[in-house]
């Protein structure tokens, strides 16, 4: 037997189950204003009831209703009574094409009873690994990795500067000189700075010290609020006059900024402990790709 479900056949049968591009084409545009999950029937309406027979089996609106959940953002766009229809069609068009694969005895072949065998496989690993991540980290134990890590950081130390970037080791000196004269920082900078923040009279804003390429960082961290370089500072960019205009400690970010990071952080470190429980508790063994002993330190 050919594979299961071979590419093209894969792209019929995909078009069988779901909504018709044709048939969403001939129905009106749903307002612009329609939520992107438009809810489907009324909470009144039984899920029980009976709305097809396909043979001896029974169609419900709930299977209608999980059809439409199903669908993609763009079709839930358009309310449940518009494509009410045509998810009912397409759920009686997979109910006579399963009555005909039993018809023909599919379920008893050998290669489909495997790939079968292997979605159900996934499908239970699957529900495993969600059953295991949301029983594993809880809101508390969030909120404890956030206090003793995040949260117990007293913050980045910030500083707020300017800077003029020379080319020269003596252009550089030749502006401290004019500075120390009285020359307007900000006014230099534009004239003078070769930077991209010229135009901004050299204004860098704040930022912490890995921002910055190490030297620019070790001089302005060491300068107080209003200081100008007394000597010109060499980066791979050129020879900078800096002035400091301003410091900070900003906090640590909210729980909520990281809460996130933090579930995936305690997630994988929790499973790689689980993954490690369940080795230890099965014998497993490893061989190369033409069967022989796998040499430990091998492929894990």
């Amino acid at each position: 037997m050919t594979r299961l479900i071979p590419a093209l056949a894969g792209s019929l049968l995909l078009a069988a189950l779901t909504v018709a591009p044709s048939a969403l084409a001939q129905t009106p545009a749903a307002p612009a204003t329609t939520p992107a999950m438009t809810p489907a029937p009324a909470a009144a309406t039984d899920p029980k009831t009976v709305v097809a027979r396909v043979g001896d089996v029974e169609i419900t609106t709930g299977d209608v209703v999980e059809a439409y959940q199903e669908l993609p953002d763009q079709y839930r766009q358009m309310p449940f009574g518009v494509l009410y229809p045509q998810l009912l069609d397409q759920i009686i068009n997979r109910q006579l094409m399963l009555k005909a694969a039993l018809a023909e005895k599919l379920d008893e072949d050998a290669e489909l009873r495997a790939e079968v065998r292997k979605f159900e496989s996934y499908a239970l690993q699957r529900a495993y690994l969600d059953r295991f991540i949301a029983a594993s980290v809880s809101e508390a134990d969030l909120r404890k990795e956030y206090d003793t890590t995040i949260g117990a950081e007293k913050g980045t130390d910030e500083v707020k500067a300017s800077h003029i970037l020379l080319q020269t080791e003596a252009d550089a000196q030749a502006v401290i000189r004019a500075l120390a004269g009285g020359a307007d920082f900000a006014k230099m900078a534009r004239e003078k700075s070769t930077g991209p923040s010229a135009s901004s009279g050299g204004d860098l804003g704040f930022f912490g010290r890995d921002q910055m390429v190490a030297p620019f960082a070790e001089a302005a961290f060491a300068m107080q609020d209003g200081d100008v370089s007394t000597a010109p500072v060499k980066t791979q960019f050129g020879w900078h006059v800096i002035k400091v205009t301003g410091r900070r400690t900003q906090p640590p970010p909210a729980f909520e900024e990281v809460r996130e990071q933090l579930q995936e952080q305690l997630t994988h470190a929790k499973l790689t402990l689980h993954m490690a429980k369940l080795r230890e508790a099965t014998p497993v063994e490893k061989f190369n790709p033409d069967g022989s002993p796998l040499a430990k330190g091998g492929a894990k």
